[in-house]
This record gives C-alpha cells, sequence and structure tokens, in this order.
C-alpha cells in the first residue's frame, strides 16, 4: 500500500458526500489514505478505531458501526462479510491513479455479486433477490434513511431540538411514508415541518392531516 491517496476536489461537490454527518464525512475521507489496491480496508470498529482516527477523541468505537452504514445507506460503501466485515469503497479506482504491479495484491476478499446487489449488502446469502426485491433496491437508491445523529445536526441547523431517534423510530414504523402510502422524499422537510408544528409544551409532534391517520 503507497503512504498516501488522492483526494480529488471533486468530493466538494459530491450530493452524497454532502448528506454525511460531519463524524461521517471525517472517517470517509481519513479512511481513504488506508485504502487497499482494490479500495478496501477491514470493516473491524476497533481497526478502523486504532488505524484510521486513533487521535479523535469525538469518534468513538461504539460510532464506527452507525457511520459506515450512513455511508452505506448513501450507497458510498459497500459492506460485506459474515465472520468478519469488510469495506469497498464505491468509485474508487475513477480518483485513484493505480498502478497494480507496484502494490501488493488486496487480501480482503472480494464481495459476491449477492453481495453487490443487496439493498443492505450485509449478510446476502439470507438474501434471495427477486424481480421484486430487485426493484425495491432501485428504487432505494432515491433516498437515504437518516441517522438519528443526522436528524439532530440538522435540526440545530434550523435551531431545532429533536430527539433523533424518535423522529427516526416514528417514520421507520410508517416505511417512511406519509399518509395515502406516499413514500418519503426528503427528510430535511419533514424535519422542519415538525419544527413548524412543535408542541406549546416544546415536545415536537407530527404535523396534523398529512399525519393524523398515525395519531389516533
Amino acid at each position: 500500500m503507497p503512504r498516501g491517496r488522492m483526494l480529488n476536489k471533486k468530493i466538494s461537490y459530491d450530493e452524497r458526500i454532502s448528506e454525511l454527518s460531519l463524524k461521517a464525512k471525517l472517517l470517509y475521507t481519513w479512511c481513504i489514505p488506508h485504502l487497499d489496491v482494490k479500495g478496501r480496508i477491514y470493516g473491524i470498529a476497533e481497526y478502523i478505531k486504532g488505524n484510521v482516527v486513533p487521535m479523535i477523541k469525538e469518534i468513538k468505537i461504539s460510532d464506527i458501526k452507525n457511520l459506515l452504514q450512513e455511508m452505506a445507506n448513501l450507497k458510498l460503501i459497500i459492506l460485506y462479510g459474515k465472520d468478519e466485515m469488510y469495506v469497498e469503497f464505491t468509485g474508487f479506482g475513477e480518483n485513484q491513479n493505480i498502478h497494480e504491479e507496484r502494490e501488493s495484491k488486496s487480501i480482503i476478499p472480494d464481495p459476491t455479486h449477492e453481495q453487490l446487489m443487496s439493498e443492505s449488502c450485509v449478510t446476502p446469502q439470507q438474501v434471495k433477490l427477486s424481480k421484486v426485491k430487485l426493484s425495491k433496491v432501485k428504487y432505494s437508491t432515491h433516498f437515504a434513511k437518516p441517522t438519528p445523529l443526522k436528524v439532530e445536526e440538522y435540526a440545530k441547523t434550523i435551531s431545532f431540538s429533536v430527539s433523533g431517534q424518535t423522529f427516526c423510530d416514528y417514520y421507520e414504523a410508517r416505511g417512511w411514508k406519509y399518509k395515502g402510502n406516499v413514500a418519503m422524499k426528503d427528510w430535511k422537510a419533514a424535519v422542519r415541518t415538525w419544527k413548524k408544528n412543535q408542541k406549546s409544551d416544546g415536545q415536537p409532534k407530527a404535523p396534523p392531516g398529512k399525519y393524523e391517520k398515525f395519531n389516533k
């Protein structure tokens, strides 16, 4: 592995990366110099903490699993493996000038076809792909579920205090859909609506009308 990797300036304008929480952005960029010739790294939280962000106190071992999942939800990485987790950065070769003959071969196994196509990219042995499930995978690229941390970080930018876990649990129970089975397209808009309809006691509530059937 070389001493470093290229960080293309296009990263500043990448919409998916801009959707990451601040911690996930830092972890994503700091992982890049540690990737092997195939753009892979071990996905073990302790390994990543010890090798990628050993001096960053704000990123704890307990945070790393959720931060990686945040990246995977946006299709920036592929998480795969069963007994041991691995990470592959998508589009790695497009932004690197790789000379495979000068580098050590990757010792991390390739993801299988099922793992590449799986919506979660985790334990795909349990996933039997069908035309219906494949259509769901394609659809999922249009909306990435936020993590509780991302919800709270965004809420702060609009001077709103809300429990990210409560917000995510609320919509997870409803399949991230509004009334009339309408799929959510912009979770930030939902956060703004929660702020607009905040209760007088300071606790957020789901907006009337659009969500009323869930409040009964």
